[in-house]
């Protein structure tokens, strides 16, 4: 307990001093999976319920009127929170239509601390045509649409894709010293307006962008008279890249207001791809896939969906997938030259039993056969019930048939021998580790 409410007050004294946004995680804890509301814990994998919320035992709450979420602890800690600790899959908030809520704190924390990799943080998405009103947000990776958040403190995040909605707050940090967000943020409609006259700081930190695409996101800003932002950019000396402040276009003050009025378009970085369709099978794994910082489009616009899928790209989507982990040795395949973008990827799959044999063959098409039996070795190479496939029998097929991670072309065939797409390819990871 005493663990808990430090891990709270270490959060909330982030989100408050506004100089490492995002930084959501406690090296000291918690270890407990589930999530705090108020005082009162529930498990991830069990449906609850309160006064004007439900939980749906599987990552999915609904606020349907809720007034509060204060509480007081057995140490006379008082405490006003939605808190996710440790989440194994993504989270949604459904913000239910015609509904006024209010709620404190939410934020998302972790044990481990930094070693927690880009890919391994959860997003938590609102959705939903209600309002939610909340004291502050601290979260890592998030999806924005249709809510109205009003925000009496401040947004802060590892990254955002706000398709529609509405945020007001009083201040937005977005990002980590250190890091990169290239692939994780995505300004496209909806609006973002801030305000807060007492900052010394200002209303805006981006952290972990070069300067060009710090200047690009802070100038989609306005200050009330319309006029676009500007950046006051700071290298950072000790971690490396730079932060950033806005200020208004005539003044060296950092701006103590701005908008962001969305026109549908996607921001630089952005996950928003004319050739993904809303209504796509692939639609949802490919937004998760950018939001994790798997994969990225093929340009600016597009993610090819159809494109064809390289063991190359299968096996380093699933090493990012995985948490990007460091091998212990370089790869050994002689076809794989050392600064290969798949060079970490193909040494860690040979280590884990994933890959042999002295060539890797990076270029080659991946097929179906091929996609569930790198995915099924990393998962240990569990056994399951015999699919009634005529064309194939595999310990791999078996298991993400069982699994849900992919069903055969028909009744009695799989195809192993198909080609897999990159829009396949995303949606069969999206069922093994954001689906889980």
């Amino acid at each position: 307990m005493k663990k808990r409410i430090l891990s709270f007050l270490l959060a909330l004294a982030l989100c408050a001093c506004f100089t490492l946004p995002a930084m959501a995680d406690d090296p000291y804890g918690p270890q407990q999976i589930g999530f705090y509301l108020a005082e009162n814990f529930y498990s991830f994998d069990e449906p609850s319920s309160g006064d004007g919320w439900s939980y749906d035992g599987n990552y999915t709450m609904t606020l349907s009127g809720i007034q509060s979420t204060y509480g007081e602890t057995e140490y006379g800690v008082k405490l006003d929170q939605i808190q996710l600790n440790n989440p194994e899959k993504d989270f949604t908030f459904v913000v239910q239509g015609g509904t006024q809520n209010k709620a404190g704190n939410i934020g998302i924390i972790y044990g481990g601390g930094f070693s927690i990799k880009d890919s391994q943080r959860k997003v938590v998405t609102f959705t939903g045509s209600g309002t939610l009103a909340c004291k502050s947000v601290l979260l890592d990776k998030v999806i924005f649409r249709d809510v109205t958040l009003n925000v009496e403190e401040g947004f802060s995040c590892w990254g955002l894709t706000m398709e529609s909605g509405s945020i007001k707050a009083s201040s937005f940090s977005m990002g980590h010293t250190g890091t990169t967000l290239d692939g994780m943020y995505s300004l496209m409609d909806g609006s973002i307006e801030l305000e807060n006259e007492e900052s010394y700081s200002g209303v805006i930190r981006i952290d972990g962008l070069e300067e060009d695409k710090i200047r690009e996101i802070i100038g989609l800003f306005c200050d009330k008279s319309g006029q676009p932002l500007q950046p006051d950019i700071h290298e950072n000396e000790t971690y490396g890249g730079y932060y950033a402040f806005a200020k208004g276009d005539e003044t060296d003050e950092h701006a103590t207001y701005a908008i962001f009025e969305g026109t549908g378009n996607v921001a630089p970085g952005g996950t928003a791809f004319t050739d993904v369709a809303a209504d796509a099978y692939y639609a949802a794994p490919v937004e998760w896939a950018i939001a994790q910082g798997i994969t990225s489009g093929t340009s600016d616009t597009t993610f090819s969906p159809d494109d064809t899928c390289t063991k190359a790209q299968i096996i380093t989507f699933l090493w990012r997938a995985a948490g990007s982990p460091e091998p212990q040795n370089a790869s050994a395949f002689s076809d794989v030259a050392p600064d290969a973008y798949y060079a970490k990827a193909t040494a860690w799959a040979a280590e884990n039993g994933m890959a042999e044999g002295s060539t890797f063959n990076s270029e080659a098409p991946c097929t179906r056969l091929m996609a569930v039996e790198f995915m099924w070795k990393h998962a240990g190479s569990p056994s399951a019930a015999q699919a009634n496939f005529s064309d194939v029998s595999s310990d791999a097929v078996n298991w993400a048939l069982d699994q849900g991670v992919t069903s055969g072309t028909s009744d009695t065939t799989f195809s192993p021998d198909d080609t897999c797409t990159r829009g396949q390819i995303v949606t069969f990871l999206y069922r093994a580790f954001a689906q889980i």
